[in-house]
Protein backbone atom coordinates (compact mmCIF):
# COMPACT_ATOMS: atom_id res chain seq x y z
CA UNK A 1 0.00 0.00 0.00
CA UNK A 2 2.72 2.51 0.72
CA UNK A 3 4.42 1.58 -2.88
CA UNK A 4 0.99 2.76 -4.32
CA UNK A 5 0.79 5.96 -2.57
CA UNK A 6 4.33 6.89 -3.64
CA UNK A 7 3.61 6.15 -7.25
CA UNK A 8 0.63 7.97 -7.22
CA UNK A 9 2.33 10.61 -5.82
CA UNK A 10 4.71 10.52 -8.44
CA UNK A 11 2.32 10.87 -10.78
CA UNK A 12 -0.12 13.54 -9.57
CA UNK A 13 3.48 15.71 -9.92
CA UNK A 14 4.26 14.84 -13.10
CA UNK A 15 0.72 15.72 -14.01
CA UNK A 16 0.95 19.34 -11.96
CA UNK A 17 4.62 19.83 -13.88
CA UNK A 18 4.18 22.93 -16.20
CA UNK A 19 4.21 21.86 -20.00
CA UNK A 20 7.13 22.95 -21.80
CA UNK A 21 5.81 24.32 -25.03
CA UNK A 22 6.88 23.12 -28.81
CA UNK A 23 9.63 25.17 -30.53
CA UNK A 24 8.57 27.48 -32.92
CA UNK A 25 9.07 27.35 -36.49
CA UNK A 26 12.13 29.32 -37.07
CA UNK A 27 11.01 32.47 -38.83
CA UNK A 28 13.36 34.00 -41.68
CA UNK A 29 14.66 37.67 -40.46
CA UNK A 30 13.32 40.25 -43.32
CA UNK A 31 16.11 41.25 -45.74
CA UNK A 32 16.89 44.63 -45.59
CA UNK A 33 15.83 47.30 -48.47
CA UNK A 34 18.23 46.69 -51.75
CA UNK A 35 20.43 49.95 -51.39
CA UNK A 36 19.73 51.83 -55.29
CA UNK A 37 21.91 54.82 -55.39
CA UNK A 38 21.30 57.29 -58.38
CA UNK A 39 22.52 60.73 -59.06
CA UNK A 40 21.25 63.79 -61.39
CA UNK A 41 22.01 67.06 -62.54
CA UNK A 42 20.63 70.36 -60.71
CA UNK A 43 18.52 71.03 -63.79
CA UNK A 44 16.73 67.64 -62.86
CA UNK A 45 16.16 68.06 -59.65
CA UNK A 46 12.04 68.23 -60.27
CA UNK A 47 12.45 64.43 -60.95
CA UNK A 48 13.01 63.79 -56.68
CA UNK A 49 9.16 64.03 -56.24
CA UNK A 50 8.20 61.17 -58.72
CA UNK A 51 11.33 59.24 -57.21
CA UNK A 52 9.52 59.81 -53.82
CA UNK A 53 6.57 58.76 -54.78
CA UNK A 54 7.63 55.62 -56.30
CA UNK A 55 10.01 54.89 -53.29
CA UNK A 56 7.05 54.96 -51.20
CA UNK A 57 5.79 51.80 -53.27
CA UNK A 58 9.15 49.99 -53.17
CA UNK A 59 9.35 48.48 -49.48
CA UNK A 60 12.50 46.22 -50.77
CA UNK A 61 14.33 49.70 -52.17
CA UNK A 62 16.30 51.95 -50.39
CA UNK A 63 16.95 55.43 -52.78
CA UNK A 64 20.25 57.21 -52.28
CA UNK A 65 19.93 60.31 -54.45
CA UNK A 66 23.02 62.44 -55.05
CA UNK A 67 23.00 65.78 -56.79
CA UNK A 68 26.03 66.22 -58.86
CA UNK A 69 27.56 69.44 -61.06
CA UNK A 70 27.25 68.91 -65.17
CA UNK A 71 30.78 68.47 -64.69
CA UNK A 72 30.80 65.24 -63.05
CA UNK A 73 28.06 62.91 -64.92
CA UNK A 74 30.35 61.33 -66.97
CA UNK A 75 31.83 59.99 -63.70
CA UNK A 76 29.26 58.71 -61.81
CA UNK A 77 28.42 55.01 -61.04
CA UNK A 78 24.95 53.50 -60.80
CA UNK A 79 21.61 54.78 -62.21
CA UNK A 80 22.41 58.20 -63.80
CA UNK A 81 19.12 61.05 -64.75
CA UNK A 82 20.53 62.89 -68.12
CA UNK A 83 19.01 65.65 -69.67
CA UNK A 84 19.52 65.09 -72.98
CA UNK A 85 21.90 62.00 -75.10
CA UNK A 86 25.21 61.85 -73.20
CA UNK A 87 28.49 62.09 -74.42
CA UNK A 88 29.19 58.48 -73.70
CA UNK A 89 27.40 55.39 -74.86
CA UNK A 90 25.50 54.12 -71.85
CA UNK A 91 24.82 50.48 -71.52
CA UNK A 92 21.00 51.08 -71.20
CA UNK A 93 19.31 54.18 -71.34
CA UNK A 94 15.26 54.50 -71.34
CA UNK A 95 13.33 58.00 -71.61
CA UNK A 96 11.10 59.35 -68.76
CA UNK A 97 9.84 62.64 -70.41
CA UNK A 98 10.59 65.29 -72.75
CA UNK A 99 11.92 68.67 -71.39
CA UNK A 100 11.55 71.63 -72.93
CA UNK A 101 13.68 75.06 -72.11
CA UNK A 102 10.86 78.01 -71.76
CA UNK A 103 12.73 82.13 -72.12
CA UNK A 104 10.97 83.42 -68.97
CA UNK A 105 10.17 87.49 -68.03
CA UNK A 106 8.66 89.16 -65.34
CA UNK A 107 4.92 88.93 -65.43
CA UNK A 108 4.21 93.21 -65.45
CA UNK A 109 6.98 92.83 -68.84
CA UNK A 110 4.25 93.84 -71.84
CA UNK A 111 6.25 91.85 -74.27
CA UNK A 112 4.20 89.05 -75.29
CA UNK A 113 6.47 87.02 -78.30
CA UNK A 114 9.65 86.82 -79.10
CA UNK A 115 10.76 84.64 -81.77
CA UNK A 116 14.69 83.22 -82.71
CA UNK A 117 15.83 86.51 -84.06
CA UNK A 118 14.82 88.70 -81.13
CA UNK A 119 16.82 85.93 -78.62
CA UNK A 120 19.74 85.71 -80.20
CA UNK A 121 19.80 89.92 -80.42
CA UNK A 122 18.71 90.03 -76.63
CA UNK A 123 21.97 87.28 -75.91
CA UNK A 124 24.54 88.56 -77.78
CA UNK A 125 23.60 92.31 -76.77
CA UNK A 126 22.69 94.06 -79.66
CA UNK A 127 19.35 94.67 -78.37
CA UNK A 128 19.46 96.59 -75.21
CA UNK A 129 16.04 97.96 -74.92
CA UNK A 130 12.69 96.50 -74.51
CA UNK A 131 11.54 99.37 -76.74
CA UNK A 132 13.57 97.26 -79.87
CA UNK A 133 10.47 95.26 -78.95
CA UNK A 134 7.31 96.97 -78.73
CA UNK A 135 7.99 97.38 -74.59
CA UNK A 136 9.13 100.60 -72.70
CA UNK A 137 12.65 102.54 -73.33
CA UNK A 138 13.61 100.35 -70.67
CA UNK A 139 17.34 98.06 -70.58
CA UNK A 140 16.73 94.63 -70.60
CA UNK A 141 19.24 92.68 -68.29
CA UNK A 142 19.85 89.40 -69.60
CA UNK A 143 20.47 86.39 -67.48
CA UNK A 144 22.26 82.78 -68.14
CA UNK A 145 24.15 80.25 -66.74
CA UNK A 146 28.06 79.16 -65.97
CA UNK A 147 29.92 77.83 -69.28
CA UNK A 148 29.12 74.27 -68.97
CA UNK A 149 25.98 73.83 -67.43
CA UNK A 150 23.64 71.13 -68.37
CA UNK A 151 20.89 73.77 -68.63
CA UNK A 152 22.67 76.23 -70.82
CA UNK A 153 24.33 73.88 -73.41
CA UNK A 154 21.03 73.23 -75.49
CA UNK A 155 19.88 77.37 -75.10
CA UNK A 156 23.69 78.16 -76.63
CA UNK A 157 23.26 75.78 -79.34
CA UNK A 158 19.69 77.23 -80.80
CA UNK A 159 20.52 80.80 -80.29
CA UNK A 160 24.26 81.82 -80.41
CA UNK A 161 25.82 78.69 -82.41
CA UNK A 162 29.41 79.58 -82.23
CA UNK A 163 28.92 83.41 -80.69
CA UNK A 164 29.64 84.19 -77.33
CA UNK A 165 26.60 85.77 -75.23
CA UNK A 166 26.82 89.17 -73.78
CA UNK A 167 29.41 90.07 -71.90
CA UNK A 168 26.82 92.07 -69.70
CA UNK A 169 24.91 89.18 -69.33
CA UNK A 170 24.45 88.21 -65.31
CA UNK A 171 24.97 84.36 -64.32
CA UNK A 172 22.23 82.67 -62.03
CA UNK A 173 23.33 79.73 -59.89
CA UNK A 174 20.96 77.15 -61.06
CA UNK A 175 16.82 77.24 -62.88
CA UNK A 176 15.41 78.29 -59.44
CA UNK A 177 17.95 81.19 -58.81
CA UNK A 178 16.97 82.21 -62.20
CA UNK A 179 13.34 82.00 -61.09
CA UNK A 180 14.25 84.38 -58.40
CA UNK A 181 16.08 87.34 -59.99
CA UNK A 182 13.49 87.53 -63.36
CA UNK A 183 10.65 87.69 -60.58
CA UNK A 184 12.28 89.97 -59.28
CA UNK A 185 13.56 92.68 -62.01
CA UNK A 186 10.39 93.45 -64.20
CA UNK A 187 13.08 94.10 -66.90
CA UNK A 188 15.14 90.66 -66.72
CA UNK A 189 15.22 87.92 -69.19
CA UNK A 190 15.86 84.21 -68.72
CA UNK A 191 15.28 80.65 -69.49
CA UNK A 192 14.48 77.54 -67.52
CA UNK A 193 13.62 73.77 -67.97
CA UNK A 194 9.74 74.12 -68.27
CA UNK A 195 9.48 71.87 -64.44
CA UNK A 196 11.21 74.70 -62.66
CA UNK A 197 7.98 77.10 -64.22
CA UNK A 198 6.21 79.05 -61.25
CA UNK A 199 3.44 81.39 -61.51
CA UNK A 200 6.29 84.45 -60.16
CA UNK A 201 7.44 84.90 -64.01
CA UNK A 202 5.46 84.02 -67.30
CA UNK A 203 6.53 82.67 -70.60
CA UNK A 204 6.50 84.63 -74.03
CA UNK A 205 4.72 83.14 -76.89
CA UNK A 206 7.49 81.35 -79.00
CA UNK A 207 7.02 80.03 -82.65
CA UNK A 208 5.87 76.17 -82.80
CA UNK A 209 9.16 75.12 -84.38
CA UNK A 210 11.17 77.28 -81.96
CA UNK A 211 9.66 75.24 -79.48
CA UNK A 212 11.01 72.12 -80.85
CA UNK A 213 14.29 72.74 -81.07
CA UNK A 214 14.30 73.71 -77.01
CA UNK A 215 13.06 69.99 -76.53
CA UNK A 216 15.28 67.49 -74.92
CA UNK A 217 14.69 63.85 -73.57
CA UNK A 218 14.87 63.24 -69.76
CA UNK A 219 16.82 59.48 -69.59
CA UNK A 220 16.98 56.88 -67.11
CA UNK A 221 20.97 55.83 -67.95
CA UNK A 222 22.02 52.26 -66.17
CA UNK A 223 25.21 50.41 -65.97
CA UNK A 224 23.16 47.09 -67.07
CA UNK A 225 20.09 46.40 -67.94
CA UNK A 226 17.69 46.78 -65.02
CA UNK A 227 16.43 43.84 -63.08
CA UNK A 228 14.44 42.98 -59.81
CA UNK A 229 13.97 46.66 -57.76
CA UNK A 230 15.82 49.10 -60.59
CA UNK A 231 13.34 47.54 -62.97
CA UNK A 232 10.81 48.25 -60.73
CA UNK A 233 11.77 51.83 -59.78
CA UNK A 234 11.96 52.05 -64.15
CA UNK A 235 8.40 51.18 -64.81
CA UNK A 236 6.79 53.23 -61.58
CA UNK A 237 8.84 56.24 -63.27
CA UNK A 238 7.79 55.18 -67.35
CA UNK A 239 4.05 53.91 -66.66
CA UNK A 240 3.42 53.90 -62.98
CA UNK A 241 2.04 56.72 -60.35
CA UNK A 242 5.94 58.23 -60.75
CA UNK A 243 4.99 58.92 -64.60
CA UNK A 244 1.79 60.89 -63.31
CA UNK A 245 3.95 62.99 -61.77
CA UNK A 246 6.52 63.75 -64.40
CA UNK A 247 3.76 64.21 -67.13
CA UNK A 248 2.79 67.45 -64.50
CA UNK A 249 6.28 68.68 -64.26
CA UNK A 250 7.12 68.32 -68.19
CA UNK A 251 5.64 68.61 -71.58
CA UNK A 252 5.21 65.27 -72.13
CA UNK A 253 7.02 61.66 -71.86
CA UNK A 254 6.88 58.72 -74.33
CA UNK A 255 3.53 57.14 -74.88
CA UNK A 256 4.79 53.86 -74.62
CA UNK A 257 7.72 52.92 -72.53
CA UNK A 258 11.18 53.32 -74.52
CA UNK A 259 14.21 51.78 -73.97
CA UNK A 260 17.36 50.79 -75.69
CA UNK A 261 20.05 48.68 -74.92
Amino acid sequence: MRFFLLGLMVLLAAGCSPVTPAPSPTTTPASPPQSLPLAYPTALRPLLGALEICAQRQPGAALVTREIPAADVEDSSGLLFSLGAPAWESPFAAALAEEERVVILHPQNPVDALDAEAITALYQGSIRSWAELGGPEQEVVVWTYPQGDEARRLFDRVFLADQEVSGMARLAADPQAMVEEVSQDRWAVGYIPRAWLTDEVKIPELPGDLRSELRQPVLALFPARPEGELRTLLHCMQSGAGQTVIRELYTGGPSEPTSHP
